[in-house]
């Protein structure tokens, strides 16, 4: 056997007797601890090279990176690690507890069965997202309290965290190359205060929840590889009117009025994460219905930010039928009404999605005489009645 050989086989013997070492697959990052102690940290691998010459072992940092680098050195997961305790926990109390419920009885919301399937859902597709590398979670839960501040929506968000798992959690990360890394190493992200954030950012953290990878560069390796994408999110915010654009089905938002704060005292958080580990293991389903997704939406029209052609449609005119209705028009006939009225601009494509923001039901019209005496042969129109304006 060749010295250097010999070298490599003393540098790995002197390093397994001293620590253990391990991949944690979450943070991306090489940790060790020494034997028995079991307090780990990240690697540094300059550390260990003085270590073994002050053994007087010479050792170079590529003889630590190799060894780091190989197959002696096992995976571990935090998040499954910190499940597993918890299912544990959760198995060894009553069975006919429902933890999840408890917690969310705390919360004092409307549309308190909508609130407590929802969310209860989205636990187990939290834990589903943070252990499964085939899926990813892709609604968030959103917090509103419109005009009542200081309700403690935050500190209840950041309870979800149990201590051991506080560095796997993320607030309102910046959306740069550092923010796709957090979204492979954390485990929740808090997106506090959504009203004052920018469309764009909010547009942003929406793709975000539709990744199932992030592309990223491990620790002593030279190319990026594709990488599971664990984080799920929770949103709060003050402001009612914060939605933007017509398709909002990544938000699935509630009001709260009210917070009990003895949750803090009374929930033992553990116990909710084993009950959404333990739907989770008997294939729960934890996907929005199609009409669960209708509910949602419907509900989210109130907390759409509303444009001009909304507020417009909203003034002059109500939602007719084909038996009572003052005037069947065209999105395009409807721009032009509110312009002769308001003596302002509108966007057509704006029009139609005020429309179908408000309800109206488009239907298909042969021959439909327009506002100019023009006989369209094949056109889509909504009936309207017309609001009597007092002022």
């Amino acid at each position: 056997m060749s010295d250097n050989k010999l070298k490599l086989l003393r540098v790995i013997d002197a390093l397994e007797k001293s620590y253990t070492f391990r991949k944690n697959i979450v943070k991306n990052t090489l940790e060790y601890s020494p034997r028995e102690q079991l307090q780990f940290q990240e690697v540094n691998e300059h550390d260990l090279v003085i270590e073994l010459h002050h053994k007087g072992i010479s050792a170079s940092a590529n003889d630590v990176i190799t060894f780091l680098l190989s197959s002696r050195i096992q995976s571990y997961d935090p998040l499954l690690a910190y499940f597993l305790k918890c299912h544990k926990k959760y198995k060894q109390r009553k069975a006919d507890v429902n933890y999840i419920q408890d917690f969310l009885d705390y919360i004092i919301t409307e549309d308190r069965y909508r609130f407590i399937v929802q969310v209860t859902k989205w636990f187990v597709r939290t834990v589903k997202c943070a252990i499964d590398d085939r899926y990813f979670n892709k609604q968030a839960v959103v917090l509103v309290s419109s005009g009542v501040q200081n309700l403690g929506k935050s500190t209840l968000t950041r309870f979800l965290l149990p201590d051991e798992l506080t560095s796997y959690y993320i607030e309102n990360p910046k959306l740069t190359k550092d923010g796709e890394i957090a979204m492979s190493s954390n485990f929740l992200c808090l997106l506090d205060d959504l009203g004052n954030m920018q469309k764009s950012d909010l547009e942003d953290y929406k793709s975000y929840m539709s990744r199932l990878h992030v592309n990223l560069r491990h620790p002593f390796e030279k190319k990026a590889k594709m990488t599971p994408r664990r984080v799920s999110f929770i949103g709060t915010t003050d402001t009612y009117e914060f939605l933007t654009g017509d398709a909002n089905v990544r938000w699935i938002c509630f009001d709260v009025m009210d917070i009990n704060w003895k949750y803090s005292s009374q929930v033992d958080i553990d116990l909710v994460w084993g009950q959404a580990y333990d739907l989770y293991l008997n294939k729960f389903n934890c996907e929005i219905s199609k009409d669960e997704m209708a509910s949602n939406e419907k509900s989210n029209n109130k907390y759409k930010v509303h444009t001009i052609e909304y507020e417009m449609i909203q003034k002059y005119y109500a939602i007719g039928s084909e038996d009572d209705h003052d005037v069947a028009m065209m999105s395009s006939e409807i721009l032009n009404d509110l312009q002769i009225k308001t003596y302002l601009k509108f966007n057509d494509k704006k029009i139609g999605q005020a429309l179908r923001s408000l309800g109206y039901q488009p239907v298909n019209r042969r021959n439909h005489v327009n506002t100019d005496g023009e006989v369209i042969a094949d056109s889509r129109r909504v009936y309207l009645l017309k609001n009597l304006l007092t002022t």
